[in-house]
């Protein structure tokens, strides 16, 4: 008995290449803490720019509400000088 005949079409393909694309390449040590500590870099620069921002952001609110509590107060009251 002879066995499965090849197609000449699937000769020279490579059916089990899609499972060794599909595997990840493994890290050292190294490679995996200079990452976590880039990320860490990452995350404390953009914590830091936030707070500044934030900060930035409430001193315009209480220089906006300043200048709305002058506004409500306006001019005083207009006196009219008592004739003689």
């Amino acid at each position: 008995m002879a066995g499965p005949a090849t197609r000449p079409s699937n000769a020279n393909k490579h059916p089990g290449q899609v499972v060794l694309d599909a595997n990840r390449v493994r890290r050292s040590r190294d490679e995996v803490a200079a990452e976590k500590s880039r990320k860490q870099v990452e995350k404390t620069s953009k914590t830091v720019a936030m707070k500044k921002a934030h900060v930035q952001i409430a001193a315009k609110e209480d220089a906006m509400a300043v200048e709305q509590r002058a506004q409500l107060a306006g001019p005083g009251p207009l006196v009219r000088p008592k004739p003689r």
